[in-house]
């Protein structure tokens, strides 16, 4: 027996075999109908459809032999896949000596004659044949030849058919699985040819329905690049161009993300993405594109000019929407951290400034000046005295934001806005006349650093609704009380007479990314950011407008729950005998402070002052019963006033109602910490120096009671 040798096409010929995904597949029925009329027209047993795989002999059909495959050295049809375009016959396979000691022919089924006409594909390969065979010998007609010849064809044409079908077939089910993917992920794909030789003029653009969705573009397709670039912000829309034309050009890839303008000034943020393939190279990995293939330009295989673009644009806005979320609120947390670290390097300074200045104001009353000119100074010191002022509102309100992710607490609304006024004011000065109608009112249950950006938000809002900058017309209203309607919360109103919103908007205005300002103007971030904090709080935020009259938002949050008083009866008066002279001790490291105090309280009391906690430890030491009360800065080198109480506590423990602390670290969680540990009086940095000889007698007392009981 002869083994038949490979052909010369061998590796290219099984994988176009193997890419018909007919091996040992099922059966099909007009397959076996042609091979019933082979072997009827050849008048013969057993006709069989082979295909010869790599190792072995298949049967996609066969009618007169139960069997599956064989190995592929016995089979005839190795031999005749060698002469693609001849059918080979053997009227006698014991006269062949390439058969004659075949098993198929010494044993079952006892071979004698075969005829196997190849089945040959549209690319030239032999991928088996149709063959009919018998026990005895004989010869083809050239009829029958003829037959055999056409019935191999067809059977050819049935293979490549079921291919195409499962093709056909596994593309749909692709496609499906695309749409779905891309609905899921909020992706869509485009495909632009290039037709001529003008780059700079696509013959065709198809855009995908998600594409279309996501422009807003229902109704008018194609679309074209033109259509799709007029559509973009305008800041954006050279930059995608240049990315396109580059693309379509030179065949660059790009990468970009860009904001379209939907209908009713929707904006969304889209990516999109390209890379380079050559037109040979289409369905692989190019080399001029890095990462996930999600766009291909082809180019043309001789000349390189590019054909067609391929390309995917994905909704990007709600991903967006949470990266500009998350950035404006370490803005705010940044700048709280920012008044965290100099706002004690400021209110150390503002402290003494205030101090020194209501000290000045008691001396020139005093004097002995002519009136006008007391007057005068008056009036000057008292502006110093309002510039201080403002100076601590606005640090005050800048260190709240550096407690936003804090837990909900009984909030003072006037509080938080007067801290928004404060942020907001450099929007409303020049805009609008702001008018107040604060009625007192509990505390909220809320958090003071989203309350005040809440409340800085919708000021903003309303101070930018104007166009002009007529304080006489344009007016900002804040209205603060009970709401009528639900006892148990407190209504905030913030109102402007400007425009309005156009009815037709006004139902999308807390929408993200929407906006009625000017093209490049606001974020259109601010009220879905307020609506969402609003909704943190517990709380409800709606609004009323009409065109032409102004808008009115209204904040309404739940009352804190407050305990229960203990008595309703009014307190009985007894009178309080002045208070005898104190030893006071003053410790705070910077010198100035301290003078301050000194100067305040020394026309009163004994005061003592040290600017090194160690210097006042060692005094104590020698004295320390000597002191009624004592003011402790409680960030100092060295030593802090922390450590400095609990070392005089644990030492001397009668000194424990005698502290009074003082502070200007706007936020630091250590100092917090402590505060709540210990009830004793704070002074929060920079502070009025008008109360301190009444809190000294305060704490003479409590410290004298102590000592008594």
């Amino acid at each position: 027996m002869r083994v038949a040798r490979l052909p010369d096409n061998e590796v290219k010929r099984l994988e176009a075999l193997r890419s018909y995904t007919v091996l040992d597949g099922p059966k099909e029925a007009a397959i076996d109908a042609l091979v019933r009329v082979a072997a009827r027209v050849c008048d013969v047993p057993i006709a069989v459809v082979t295909l010869i795989d790599s190792a072995r002999q298949c049967f996609l059909s066969i009618i007169g032999l139960d069997v599956e495959e064989t190995p592929r050295e016995v089979a005839f049809c190795t031999h005749a896949i060698l002469q693609p375009s001849d059918i080979l016959e053997v009227a006698d396979t014991l006269l062949d000596e390439r058969f004659s000691e075949n098993p198929l022919v010494t044993g079952e089924p006892r071979i004698r004659f075969y005829a196997g006409a190849p089945l040959v594909d549209a690319e030239g390969y032999a991928l088996g044949t149709l063959c009919v065979i018998d026990r005895q010998p004989r010869q083809l007609t050239s009829a029958q030849r003829e037959v055999l010849r056409e019935l191999s064809g067809a059977v050819m044409k049935l293979i490549e058919a079921r291919r195409t079908e499962t093709v056909h077939r596994e593309t749909e089910r692709q496609n499906a699985l695309l749409r779905i993917a891309e609905e899921m992920a909020d992706l869509g794909h485009f495909r632009i040819d290039v037709g001529g030789d003008n780059p700079a003029q696509p013959s065709h653009a198809l855009w995908s329905q998600l594409v279309l969705r996501v422009l807003g573009w229902h109704h008018r397709t194609p679309l074209r690049i033109a259509d799709f670039l007029s559509v973009l912000h305008p800041s954006d829309r050279p930059r995608v161009a240049d990315a396109f034309q580059a693309a379509l050009q030179r065949g660059v890839a790009f990468d970009v993300e860009a904001r379209v303008l939907c209908a009713e000034r929707e904006l969304r943020y889209v990516h999109l993405k390209a890379r380079c393939e050559l037109e040979a190279e289409v369905g692989s990995r190019g080399a001029c594109g890095a990462g996930p293939a999600t766009a291909t330009v082809i180019k043309h295989p001789h000349d390189n000019r590019v054909r067609a673009v391929f390309g995917m644009l994905q909704d990007i806005t709600e991903r967006t929407l949470l990266r500009e979320r998350a950035l404006h609120r370490s803005r705010l947390l940044a700048t709280g951290t920012l008044a965290a670290g100099v706002g004690h390097e400021i209110n150390n300074p503002l402290t003494y400034v205030v101090g020194n200045i209501n000290l000045a104001r008691e001396r020139v009353q005093r004097a002995s000046l002519p009136a006008h000119s007391v007057q005068d100074i008056l009036t000057m010191l008292q502006d110093a005295s309002e510039g201080a002022s403002r100076i601590r509102d606005i640090v005050r309100g800048l260190k709240t934001f550096a407690r936003n992710e804090e837990a909900l607490c009984p909030t003072d609304v006037h509080s938080a806005l007067n801290t928004a006024l404060a942020m907001a004011m450099h929007e409303l000065r020049h805009r609008a006349t702001v008018h107040n109608h604060w009625d007192r009112v509990p505390p909220v249950l809320a958090n003071e650093a989203r309350l005040s950006q809440i409340f800085v938000n919708l000021l903003v809002n309303a101070a930018q609704s104007f166009s002009g900058s007529d304080l006489t017309v344009n007016e900002v209203r804040i209205r603060v009380h009970v709401d009528p309607a639900q006892s148990d919360r407190v209504l905030i109103e913030i109102g402007d007479n400007g425009p309005g919103i156009p009815a037709e908007l006004q139902p999308r205005i807390f929408e993200p990314f929407f906006t009625t300002k000017p093209l490049g103007e606001g974020t259109g971030l601010g009220l879905s950011i307020s609506h969402s904090l609003v909704t943190s709080l517990h709380g409800d935020i709606s609004y009323t407008s009409e065109p032409g009259r102004g808008t009115t938002f209204r904040v309404s949050l739940p009352i804190a729950e407050q305990p229960a008083a203990v008595s309703d009866a009014p307190p009985r008066h007894t009178p309080v005998p002045p208070a005898p002279r104190a030893n006071v001790l003053v410790i705070d490291d910077e010198p100035a402070i301290a003078r301050s105090l000194q100067l305040v309280l020394g026309e009163q009391h004994s005061v003592t002052v040290f600017t090194d906690p160690r210097a006042a430890i060692a005094l104590l030491e020698q004295e320390p019963e000597r002191f009624d009360v004592i003011f402790c800065d409680l960030m100092m080198p060295f030593m802090t006033g922390m450590e400095l109480y609990r070392h005089c506590v644990a030492r001397w423990p009668a000194l424990d109602e005698r502290f009074v602390f003082m502070t200007g670290a706007a936020v630091d969680r250590v100092v917090e910490s402590f505060l709540r540990s210990v009830p004793h009086p704070t002074l929060e940095k920079p502070f009025s120096f008008e109360p301190l000889s009444k809190l000294v007698e305060q704490r003479l007392r409590a410290a004298r009671r102590g000592a008594r009981a």
